[in-house]
């Protein structure tokens, strides 16, 4: 009889102090997602600038490739670097 009464007890007492505390493990189970989903949007936004950043350096190489006389100048880089590299061997 004085285990029934101990086991009730011990389970009134568990409830009680679960109830209690169930409002801050809500909130920190709120607050562990919301560093989630942060970290995931500046993650998304630190991608995006890179995206960017690759971009505008790609259109730049696309101007300055296009220019006339740059092509010969690097036909002629190409060359000497290849008898160099031929007359190194």
């Amino acid at each position: 009889m004085n285990k029934k009464i101990a086991a009730a007890t011990l389970s009134g007492l568990s409830i009680v102090l679960l109830s209690g505390c169930a409002p801050w493990v809500n909130d920190a189970i709120h607050l562990a997602e919301d560093v989630k989903k942060t970290s995931d949007e500046y993650e998304q936004e630190q991608h995006e600038e890179r995206v960017e950043e690759l971009n505008q350096d790609y259109e730049e190489f696309l101007r300055s490739s296009g220019k006339p006389g740059t092509n010969d100048e690097e036909s002629e880089q190409s060359i000497v670097i290849m008898k160099d590299h031929i007359g190194a061997d």
